[in-house]
C-alpha cells in the first residue's frame, strides 16, 4: 500500500478530481466488502437464524442466542432483524437493520430454498452444497456462487463474482471479478458466533479481485487485487 499510494493513476471522475493509486485500491476493497465481506456475513447469519427455526419448543427454552432478541416473525415465513448484523455489512449499506427476511418456508441448507434478506442481498441453495447469491448496494451489484465446508474448528467459504458499478452521473462506471475462480476465506481455528465479523475473525483470504474502472465507454483505471494465504495482498494498478 505504501508503494501505491506514491505513484499516480489515471481516475478522472469527470469533475477534474484526479484519484491515485491509493483511492483506486480503496475502491476496489469497498467492492469486496459488499461482495465479498457482506454477503458471507449474511450467509452465516442465515445459517444460524435456520438453525434456530429448525428446534424443537423444547430445545428453544434453552437456545437463546443475542440476535434472537432483535428477530421477529411478522407474517408468515416473513422475519424481521432491527439490528446490523456484521460490521461489513454496516459498511456496505450504512443501516442498521437487516429488515425483512423471507425464508419461503425452506431450511437455507435445502436445495431450491430462496432466502431474501433485506432489500439487498438473496441466497438460493442450487443444490444443497452451493448457493447463488445476488447482491445489490448502492450503485453497485453482483451474481456470484458461493460453497461452504467446515472441518475441525474451522470452515472456508468459496466466492465466485461477477458484478458491476455505475456511479450516479453515470459518468463512471466499472466492471468486477473474482476472475472466474473462487476467492476463499479460510477460518483456521474459529467457530461461527454472533456477531460475525471477518475483520476480527482469525481468517486468511486466498484467490484473485479485478476491478476495472471506465469513464464513458474509454478505460481509464484498473486495481487487480491478489490475496494470499497468510501474506499481506498484492495490489496492481494502473500508472
Amino acid at each position: 500500500m505504501v508503494l501505491l499510494m506514491s505513484v499516480s493513476c489515471v481516475v478522472d471522475n469527470g469533475t477534474g478530481q484526479r484519484y491515485n493509486a491509493s483511492n483506486v485500491a480503496l475502491f476496489a476493497e469497498r467492492l469486496v466488502d459488499r461482495h465479498i465481506e457482506c454477503p458471507v456475513g449474511i450467509f452465516f447469519f442465515a445459517m444460524q437464524m435456520d438453525e434456530y427455526l429448525s428446534l424443537s419448543e423444547e430445545d428453544l427454552m434453552v437456545y437463546d442466542p443475542n440476535f434472537l432478541k432483535h428477530l421477529y416473525q411478522i407474517e408468515e415465513n416473513t422475519y424481521y432483524f432491527d439490528h446490523y448484523y456484521s460490521t461489513a455489512y454496516y459498511m456496505a449499506v450504512h443501516e442498521d437493520a437487516i429488515g425483512k427476511i423471507f425464508t419461503g418456508g425452506k431450511s437455507i441448507m435445502e436445495s431450491g430454498a430462496e432466502w431474501t434478506l433485506g432489500e439487498y442481498l438473496t441466497l438460493t441453495n442450487i443444490d444443497g452444497s452451493t448457493w447463488s447469491v445476488t447482491a445489490g448496494f448502492g450503485g453497485s451489484k453482483s451474481e456470484s456462487l458461493l460453497t461452504y465446508s467446515k472441518k475441525d474448528n474451522g470452515w472456508t467459504i468459496g466466492m465466485t463474482v461477477e458484478g458491476t458499478y455505475v456511479e450516479d452521473n453515470g459518468v463512471m462506471s466499472a466492471d468486477f471479478s473474482t476472475a472466474g475462480k473462487e476467492l476463499r476465506i479460510v477460518s483456521v481455528d474459529s467457530e461461527f458466533s454472533y456477531p460475525f465479523d471477518v475483520d476480527s475473525a482469525r481468517y486468511f483470504r486466498e484467490g484473485q479481485f479485478n476491478v476495472n474502472i471506465y469513464r464513458g465507454q474509454e478505460a481509464c483505471d484498473y486495481c487487480y487485487i491478489t490475496y494470499k494465504f497468510g501474506a499481506s495482498p498484492d495490489y496492481k494498478t494502473s500508472i
